[in-house]
């Protein structure tokens, strides 16, 4: 490998094992997963496959940058409606529920309301 950067002017430039630029290696996978190299995302990346020393390093620093800006914007927080019969009111009561399940003699409502969630529990 040490040849190869020797005869290339810019020595910069990181070579795999069988010696094949990382850099093209880049631009082959952008290709595969259909992406455009000009979004906002991939410019840091796309910085990072030029000094990259080995393609596992290239793809741990894609999977470490696209996560850190995926956890700036939130793993998967939703709102899903849900309807439960509850002792106090939440959301907006379900008369026809509570009326055929006589919830409001034993002090209860059905309700509607919107619960926040993370998908992604560990458990």
């Amino acid at each position: 490998m040490s040849a190869l950067n020797s005869q290339i002017p810019n020595a910069s430039v990181q070579f795999t094992e069988y010696g094949i630029p990382i850099r093209n290696l880049w631009h082959m996978l952008i290709y595969a997963w259909n992406e455009v190299p000009l979004k906002n995302d991939w410019i840091m990346v796309d910085a990072g496959a030029e000094s990259a020393p080995t393609l596992d390093a290239l793809l741990a620093s894609v999977l470490m940058k696209l996560m850190q800006g995926r956890l700036r914007i939130g793993l998967g927080r939703n709102y899903v409606q849900e309807e439960r019969t509850l002792r106090g009111i939440r959301g907006r009561i379900d008369f026809e529920q509570s009326l055929k399940q006589r919830t409001f003699d034993r002090g209860q409502a059905a309700c509607q309301f919107q619960g926040y969630i993370f998908p992604c529990r560990f458990r």
